[in-house]
């Protein structure tokens, strides 16, 4: 029985030699798929690019314009992918990770049409992940793939139901100040064992940032210091920290202006003026990060803290605004978190968490006036209530 088509991937090719050992081919991320083999002409080290160029093979491989018909058995799920990449991916607010989620998507579903899609189906998609929320999002992209093509082209049969795994309990996870502490010293003291080098203390600044005003990881790592086209800043002067890009529009996840803590400006401006933040609030070795979960995850496994996420720091700012007593309508303006979402998961630490109620359940009723008279039918009742 052949062998069940994998789809055009990534691969790691590895450097080649002639017999005299000498370097013949670098190595590179290439294209697989099936027998075919593109080069990328990428080196190990720029993957992004790699899955850049992946997705544009794919484009060309995949043109709805050669679809047959409109029905279910006719229509490709990787020509649908296309469409909703090229039409409505740009316009997200990631569309890097948005086409990194499509590739994964069509490495499995490629080769399918839109009949294919189903509920065994998509667990079989789901179990070949790594997680099920990881499984959840992508799946969710795919929905939204199919329901923009059904709008704009049509369908003229029934496509099958989408089955999605259960979302996630949301982690309530928050570091205690002991904790923080602990976390913040650990950074900072980081060495390289061989050259003494300090290795984690630009994630220190990013863990300062992120405990003081709740920002989520991507804002932090962009934060220009002073205004900078296609990045968020803080100006330091005003106090102030722009979290959005002026150029880029708002989305669900909001990123509202926020007004830095003294403390924090203290520690912004000593960074400038010693020359390890020049142009970007958190820099290494000169140039601004994309990202610290290397540094991050090694942090916590160290300290046996497994449960402490990048995302904790904002769960941490939320809870320590609300033991603070902070008027919860000002902690949501300063966080960019809906009302909502802070009573549901926050508002239990506040002081005055259902302070009235909690007092007033245990008080004698209160007398009534004179004039708000019981009715007698009504005497007999609250006598024996009052028993």
């Amino acid at each position: 029985m052949p062998r069940e088509s994998k789809g055009a991937r990534l691969y790691l090719r590895g450097e080649r030699r002639d017999a005299t050992g000498k370097l013949t081919h670098k190595p590179m991320w290439i294209i697989r798929d099936g027998p075919k083999t593109i080069s990328t002409r990428c080196s190990p080290g720029d993957r992004s690019e790699a899955e850049r160029r992946l997705a544009d093979y794919i484009c060309e491989k995949h043109d709805p314009s050669l679809n047959s018909g409109n029905h279910p058995d006719q229509v490709s799920v990787a020509d649908v992918l296309n469409v909703y990449l090229k039409e409505k991916g740009v316009d997200t607010s990631k569309p890097q990770e948005t086409a990194a989620r499509i590739i994964r998507l069509l490495q499995f579903w490629g080769d399918k049409n839109l009949s294919e899609i189903g509920k065994n189906n998509c667990k079989r998609y789901a179990k070949s992940r790594s997680t099920p929320s990881a499984a959840r999002r992508e799946l969710e992209d795919l929905k939204s793939g199919v329901n923009y093509f059904i709008k704009e082209n049509g369908i003229s049969g029934h496509v099958p139901a989408m089955w999605l795994p259960e979302k996630s309990l949301p982690r309530h996870r928050w570091l205690t100040r002991q904790e923080a502490a602990r976390f913040l010293r650990t950074l900072w003291r980081a060495r390289d064992p061989l050259t003494g080098e300090y290795t984690r203390r630009h994630v220190a600044r990013f863990f300062l940032i992120g405990l003081y005003t709740g920002t989520r990881a991507g804002a932090i790592c962009g934060a220009a210091i002073g205004p900078t086209i296609g990045h968020g800043y803080v100006d330091l002067e005003e106090g102030v920290f722009y979290r959005k890009p002026r150029d880029v529009n708002e989305n669900k996840k909001r990123q509202p202006t926020c007004r830095l803590p003294d403390r924090l400006i203290a520690h912004l401006k000593r960074w400038q003026r010693i020359g390890i933040s020049r142009r970007f609030v958190v820099e290494y070795r000169g140039n601004p990060i994309k990202s610290v979960r290397t540094a991050w995850d090694a942090t916590r496994r160290e300290l046996g803290m497994n449960d402490v996420m990048r995302h904790t720091l904002r769960h941490t700012a939320a809870t320590w605004l609300m033991q603070a007593g902070t008027d919860p309508w000002e902690a949501t303006q300063f966080l960019g978190m809906s009302l909502q979402t802070l009573l549901d998961n926050y508002a239990h630490h506040h002081p005055d968490f259902q302070k009235t109620a909690a007092e007033n359940i245990t008080r004698p009723p209160q007398k009534r006036h004179r004039n708000n008279r019981i009715k007698p039918e009504h005497s007999t009742t609250i006598r024996k209530l009052n028993r």
